[in-house]
């Protein structure tokens, strides 16, 4: 279980001036065309995302789910898919256990070749609880989610695989045999950006995630996304470990640290830019 032991961080209400806040669609994709989904679709799965402690549910419509139950990967025009973004916190009678406090967003995936072609058929929209929009540009935000959908290209660009809650259990696994494009790379730290050089202190070499699709189209989430990832690195190689944007301009970087309160040696200092420029900063402890 990770424990978080500091840890501010600017709402992202901050931002609401955005001229992307507040839409009713992203990317051609309207919240009130799948509000229903929770009641009108098929739970395919549900994941839980370690880095924001987020509970997803993901349903998917008729069409998507005629491709997913035959454990196929090529989804039909008008496949679409839905996911339900719950915040959780430990339960106070029984710390133990997980338990959902609220919704924080709903994401939605549509297949559509011709619409979407550069994102290969899949066009991505996110909406807060009440079906608006975030502030980050929808479509910077859509690459960047593709990118890290460019994972799973073998089972068309979507991580969810069918578990049946009502008969015997199973887990479909379509590519299987697929190989990460994720890989790390050893850097002297002297050519780094002088924020991140600055984080990395005397250390002379660093980690840097290599993830170059992902790296050239970055929003918010995905940096998010990446610090599970950095963290294994920065505790298995004990160094520091960065994702660092195409332009230079935003990061997350993983500095293991001698935090007293954790066992194991297992601490680190988590850094991360934020929408308006800013590096916020948490220390965790990785031990379960």
């Amino acid at each position: 279980m990770k424990y978080l032991l500091i840890f501010f961080l600017l709402p992202f209400t901050l931002f609401a001036a955005s001229p992307h806040a507040g839409k009713e669609e992203m990317n051609g994709i309207a919240y009130k065309d799948y509000k229903n989904f929770l009641q009108d679709w098929t739970l395919v799965t549900i994941r839980f995302r370690k880095d924001t402690g987020e509970m997803r549910m993901t349903y998917a419509n008729k069409i998507a789910m005629e491709t997913l139950a035959n454990g196929k990967s090529d989804y039909k025009k008008g496949a679409a898919l839905a996911k339900t973004g719950i915040a959780t916190s430990p339960d106070k009678s029984f710390t133990s256990s997980i338990v959902p406090r609220f919704i924080r967003r709903y994401q939605v995936m549509v297949y559509d070749p011709q619409k979407y072609s550069k994102t290969n058929g899949w066009g991505y929209a996110l909406f807060d609880p009440s079906g608006k929009t975030f502030p980050e540009d929808p479509i910077e935000t859509q690459e960047s989610c593709h990118a890290c959908h460019t994972l799973v290209a073998d089972d068309g660009y979507v991580f969810s695989r069918p578990f049946d809650f009502q008969g015997k259990t199973r887990f479909i696994e379509v590519g299987k045999n697929r190989k990460s494009p994720l890989r790390f790379e050893e850097v002297d730290t002297k050519g780094l950006p002088a924020a991140l050089r600055a984080i990395v202190g005397d250390n002379k070499t660093a980690s840097k995630l290599v993830f170059e699709i992902l790296a050239d189209k970055i929003f918010q989430g995905a940096l998010d996304e990446l610090k599970p990832i950095l963290e294994e690195e920065a505790i298995i190689k004990k160094r520091p470990t960065f994702f660092l944007s195409k332009d230079l301009k935003r990061f997350v970087a993983v500095i293991p640290n001698d935090v007293k309160e954790c066992a194991f040696d297992s601490g680190v200092d988590v850094h991360m830019t934020l929408l308006d420029g800013k590096v916020h900063k948490e220390s965790v402890c990785l031990h379960d």
